[in-house]
């Protein structure tokens, strides 16, 4: 009863925070609180509970680390003009009856490079989006192709926060973990192109605003040189570098782009590391401008309380009651799709992809391990369904924020076909595979 009420405050505060504009890690500090009263409740020291959620500092900071130096890398790609270049002839490449397929192809190879769908949706989805309704393209299906690749790197980006969190919480190598993310995302990216490029042909754009081509082009130095950041963080961790490692090269070049070939004063680029790069060409203010450590601080938090809840419920045992259900659930129905089921779950409760991830991981890792299967299994099975899945889910933070910003209702995620084909496929090579009585992934 009292982990009942816990979570009523829990998921009050959640829905409270939402509706207000609250950043969410407000109510993971009210959640961490109510999780701790459990504890005091369940016979546990205030001083037994502190040092559970000081162990799990290790993970917490390792990844901390990480969104650290992205929150630096995403303000110096904006200075550095290796977005714009991106933007700027990927839309060139535009033509009347190829638009939703290169708005899904342009926002997913933006989305590997930043490893951010808010990023990603941010800027070139923007900028899509408004094509789109200067072109009389069907609004929904547009928001749909953007959203469909903004999530593309989100699974599999070196940078993505969420990939970072999976494998941390499951405890697998990072580079060999995007590997097999990469490789199970083939046949769905291909899928989805192939509808993308259909629906291009029925609902083609009937003008292009040069507008969005002339401010970039008077904004940015748009040489060659500015795609070697993005370079260097796509090839890089191929060759097993360390990932802050890539990261730190990555921004430093793009620094030095920003000084020598953007005309970026040297504090102003520092600058644009901690608060956020500032466009100076008023057309692209409200597009380019953001990134920065400070965006990453709602993100840290999030990470750094939740972990803590989850801390919490590993030494307490509080959830060994719902695990009792799922053993018999995943027996029945296969470890992927009780994931998948248990995915929709919590991005609807819990609205937000990092509490899914930490969560899952808290309810399933041992059954996984008494199961015979591999950390690396569970890592696949998260990247295949949380991460996607939270984007499906209206209220959640995972979709509503893209949509906000995009201005367009919940009707584009019947279009969002990437989301939902990730984890259909893998249900459908699982099952199949089953049925031959090989292993793949989370299934036997």
């Amino acid at each position: 009863m009292d982990l009942l009420l816990a979570f009523f405050v829990f998921t009050a505060a959640i829905a409270g925070c939402i509706s207000a504009g609250i950043p969410l890690c407000v109510a993971l500090f009210f959640g961490l609180t109510a999780f701790f009263c459990v504890g005091i409740h369940r016979g546990f020291s205030a001083r037994a509970l502190c040092k559970m959620i000081y162990r799990s500092r290790r993970t917490t900071l390792i990844v901390c680390q990480v969104l650290f130096f992205i929150g630096c890398l995403t303000a110096l790609w904006r200075a550095s003009g290796t977005i714009a270049f991106f933007v700027y002839y990927g839309i060139q490449l535009i033509t009347p009856h190829w638009f939703l397929l290169i708005a899904f192809l342009l926002s997913a190879g933006l989305s590997y490079a930043l490893g951010s769908s808010f990023g990603t949706v941010g800027t070139v989805g923007v900028m899509l989006i408004t094509l789109a309704r200067s072109g009389n393209v069907d609004l929904w299906i547009t928001a749909g192709a953007i959203l469909s690749g903004a999530y593309v790197g989100e699974r599999c980006a070196p940078t993505s926060s969420a990939a970072l969190l999976i494998s941390a919480v499951t405890g697998v190598e990072h580079n060999q973990f995007l590997k097999r993310a990469f490789r199970e995302g083939i046949m769905p990216f291909l899928l989805t192109a192939g509808i993308f490029a259909v629906l291009s042909w029925q609902y083609p754009i009937h003008n292009i605003d040069a507008d969005v081509l002339v401010a970039l082009k008077n904004g940015f130095y748009m040489g060659w040189p500015v795609v070697l950041p993005a370079l260097l963080l796509l090839l890089l961790p191929w060759f097993h570098v360390r990932i802050v490692y890539v990261i730190m090269a990555s921004g430093g070049v793009a620094f030095l782009l920003a000084v020598g070939m953007q005309q970026q004063t040297v504090l102003a680029a520092l600058q644009a590391c901690v608060l956020g790069y500032e466009a100076t060409v008023p057309a692209l203010k409200t597009i380019f401008s953001g990134g920065g450590i400070v965006s990453m601080l709602n993100v840290m938090g999030i990470i750094l309380l939740s972990n803590g809840c989850v801390s919490i419920f590993q030494g307490t045992d509080m959830l060994v009651p719902i695990q009792s259900y799922l053993t018999p659930m995943i027996e029945r129905w296969g470890f992927f799709p009780s994931v998948v089921m248990l995915s929709f779950f919590l991005s609807g409760v819990f609205c937000n992809q990092s509490i899914g991830i930490t969560l899952s991981t808290q309810l399933t890792a041992d059954i996984y391990t008494t199961h015979n299967l591999t950390r690396e299994d569970l890592a696949a099975d998260l990247s295949n369904s949380i991460v996607t899945i939270a984007g499906l889910v209206p209220w959640s933070v995972a979709c509503a924020v893209p949509l906000s910003v995009l201005h367009i209702d919940s009707g584009a995620v019947l279009y969002s076909v990437w989301l939902y084909l990730v984890p259909l496929y893998q249900l459908f090579v699982q099952v199949c595979l089953k049925n031959t009585g090989k292993k793949f992934g989370g299934c036997k």
